[in-house]
């Protein structure tokens, strides 16, 4: 049933992938381009505070063509503290993600301390929550601009809908 889910939830946010669909789509003039990414994914990029916010269509249009899909069921982890911020283990392949974009849901960093000697001596530390992540916000990227692994936990608060940008789609985007 889960497998069912995923395979329907990409087929239809996977819709517009065909082969030529660059070739095809840069025909098209920007503003009508414009309004088929939006319909395309459903107003759910109004969400986002980058593409509300910005006036340029060719750059929204030229980012979401680039967008992947994720799924992330609540209380699952996005990474975990220490994974590499290169490689994404939820992405299809195992490529570098440049960001995300939390389209709905909601997410949280935690970080795990001692909470007092006792603790320290036991080795036992505690999950604090110490940020929120809303819809709207995009993540991700910092780690990987600084090329360092990942400092904090990021932990599915609910059900989340993503979206990814990866640096080997921008590349083939580009060409």
């Amino acid at each position: 049933r889960r497998l069912r889910k995923v395979l329907e939830y990409n087929a239809v946010k996977n819709a517009f992938e065909w082969a030529n669909k660059r070739k095809i789509f840069s025909e098209i003039p920007i503003n009508l381009r414009y309004e088929i990414v939006m319909a395309m994914h459903n107003g759910l990029l109004s969400n986002i505070l980058l593409f509300r916010e910005h006036s340029d269509k060719y750059f929204i249009v030229t980012i979401t063509e680039a967008l992947k899909p994720l799924q992330i069921k609540a209380n699952d982890f996005i990474w975990k503290a220490g994974e590499s911020a290169e490689f994404s283990k939820n992405s299809s392949y195992l490529l570098k993600n440049i960001v995300y974009f939390l389209v709905s849901g909601r997410a949280h960093y935690i970080t795990y301390e001692y909470l007092n000697e006792e603790d320290r001596k036991e080795n036992k530390k505690t999950a604090i929550v110490f940020k929120k992540v809303m819809t709207g916000s995009y993540f991700g990227e910092i780690e990987l601009i600084k090329g360092i692994n990942r400092m904090y936990t990021l932990q599915a608060q609910t059900d989340c809908e993503l979206f990814y940008l990866n640096y080997q789609v921008a590349l083939e985007f580009s060409h």
